[in-house]
């Protein structure tokens, strides 16, 4: 029997990190939000991570090392390594985002669920 996903529900403790870290971005002042937006992809790829061993949704096994990705690189933005705006690491954000779940939802089309069959 497959675990719980721990983003399932605003009041599961991984959708209340992530919404309290953005929340956080969000209030704060340059350079410190640049460093909370690394923080929320970094995490919320690993969080993903976490869900798709637990539970094995199909859109997390895509989206976890994607935001990882998105995650170092933005830290490379950040440092000042990398010249990326901010408006196209979020665009590939969104990119990941629908492509974990349209893969998921072509997936659910095909064998009935949008776990994945271990």
């Amino acid at each position: 029997m497959k675990k719980k996903d721990i983003f399932i529900g605003c009041s599961s403790p991984g959708f209340l990190i992530i919404f309290l870290i953005l929340s956080l971005a969000f209030f704060s002042p340059d350079p410190y939000n640049n460093y909370l937006y690394v923080l929320f992809f970094l995490i919320t790829g690993s969080l993903c991570l976490y869900n798709y061993k637990n539970c094995g949704r199909v859109h997390c096994k895509i989206t976890g090392p994607l935001f990882i990705v998105i995650g170092v690189l933005a830290l490379l933005r950040v440092m000042n390594i990398v010249s990326v705006t901010w408006d196209l690491i979020w665009i590939f954000f969104w990119i990941a985002l629908i492509f974990g779940f349209g893969i998921e939802f072509m997936e659910k089309g095909k064998i009935g669920v949008c776990y994945d069959k271990k």
